[in-house]
């Protein structure tokens, strides 16, 4: 098992379980209320690489009205970032532009909020699936200038993470 210190199977009241959906984010509030002990890890990238994403999936929509992804990204994460700051304690925030670049960082982080040790080294992680990010402070500077909501929203996001850097 790659977890050390968990608790033995049949201790837990609730097995543990998730999914990977960004529009979860929408719904955030809710699921909160629901599920008052609900924790969740958030991984976020930066508002041109989701726009670059969506492309490469086919999104005609966006292709069509590139400000649409924008718009999406800036909403979706507002509505996530009012319920993270109600309950901070049980969200770990994470820039998938460091995930992998800084792994170890990423994992102490994650074992720091779980409360469990992890031996990572049987976790790989499959870097060669994962696009780099596109963006740079050029990037930023323009992205300031087309979409102010979705850049203002990516440099708190920034902050909560203690990646400071946008310009």
């Amino acid at each position: 098992a790659c977890w050390e210190g968990a608790p033995p199977p049949g201790k837990h009241t609730h097995e543990p379980w998730g999914w990977k959906d960004p529009r979860t984010a929408l719904f955030l509030p809710q699921w909160m209320e629901k599920y008052p002990h609900l924790r969740g890890i958030v991984l976020y990238r930066h508002p041109v690489d989701v726009y670059a994403s969506l492309l490469r999936r086919g999104d005609l929509a966006v292709a069509l009205d590139p400000m649409l992804a924008f718009e999406t990204y800036a909403t979706t994460y507002e509505v996530a970032m009012d319920a993270i700051l109600e309950r901070p304690e049980a969200f770990c925030i994470l820039s998938a532009d460091t995930f992998f670049s800084e792994w170890d960082t990423t994992v102490r982080k994650l074992q720091d909020w779980i409360g469990y040790s992890l031996d990572y080294k049987c976790i790989v992680p499959r870097t060669e699936s994962f696009n780099r990010s596109l963006a740079g402070a050029d990037t930023n500077v323009r992205l300031r200038e087309y979409c102010s909501r979705a850049y203002s929203v990516f440099v708190k996001l920034e902050a909560l993470t203690g990646n400071d850097k946008p310009t």
